[in-house]
Order: C-alpha cells, then sequence, then structure tokens
C-alpha cells in the first residue's frame, strides 16, 4: 500500500499546486497589507483544503469540486466517451443507481483536461493500481 500512497502523493501535489496557488496569492496580498484577521482566516481555509486533498488524493473522498476546474470540458469528455454522468468506481451508491450502465474508464481523459505536467498521467496511470486508503486513515496525514 504503501507505493499507491507515493504515487497518490505525487499526483495530489500537482492538484494541490493548482487548487492552492489562489489562496497562497490572497495570502501574501493579505500578510503584505498587515491583515491578521484576514491571514487567519486563509490559513485556516488553508490547512482545510488540504485535509480535503489528503482524502481526495488517497482515499476515495468525492472530487466535484476538483472537476468544477474543468466543467466546460466535462460535456465533450462525457460525449466523446458516450456516457452521460461521470461516477467514481469507488461510489457504490452511484453505481447502484446505474447498475446496467455500460462502465467507461474516462480516467486518463479527465486527467488530460488539467494540461498535467509529463510526469502527472504516468502518476495517476500508477495510481489505478491500488486501491484507496480508508478515509480514516487519509484525515490523519500530516504534512
Amino acid at each position: 500500500m504503501q507505493a499507491g500512497v507515493r504515487e497518490r502523493k505525487k499526483w495530489s501535489e500537482g492538484l494541490s499546486e493548482l487548487w492552492l496557488s489562489a489562496l497562497r496569492k490572497e495570502h501574501e496580498k493579505a500578510r503584505a497589507a498587515g491583515d491578521q484577521k484576514r491571514v487567519a482566516q486563509l490559513e485556516a481555509q488553508g490547512a482545510e483544503r488540504q485535509r480535503l486533498m489528503h482524502k481526495q488524493g488517497f482515499s476515495a473522498a468525492p472530487v466535484d469540486d476538483i472537476l468544477e476546474q474543468i466543467e466546460d470540458r466535462l460535456p465533450a469528455i462525457k460525449q466523446k466517451a458516450g456516457v452521460d454522468a461521470v461516477v467514481s468506481k469507488w461510489d457504490k451508491d452511484a453505481l447502484a443507481k446505474r447498475s446496467s450502465a455500460e462502465r467507461v474508464d474516462v480516467t486518463m481523459e479527465l486527467v488530460d483536461a488539467f494540461k498535467p505536467s509529463e510526469r502527472q498521467p504516468r502518476s495517476a496511470i500508477e495510481i489505478q493500481e491500488h486501491k484507496p486508503i480508508p478515509l480514516s486513515q487519509a484525515e490523519n496525514i500530516s504534512d
């Protein structure tokens, strides 16, 4: 399982950078302005985002907020794959509702929509070889 955790960390770091860069800029701006209240709020928000990224990157927490970043590309991805919904293979409830539907893996199409670095698609492929860790374990990851 450790190899899977390492690969998930590589991919998670790339997404984390995408997701947290705007927050970091706002944090720097608040710090430069001497707005300590806003700095504290942004630090708390950053810590919460990091916890969520751990759950998403290492476990099976929903990634709807991440997919929002490419929502303008999702219709084309779904159309090309011939699907009407994108559902996590780990979401048993959603899969049960679509039990008669054909399952089509669109992982790499989703990865490509983020315009990843050269390393990230390889990491995404390697991640798929490992089951996610339990949410409770992901909640206890510290950086």
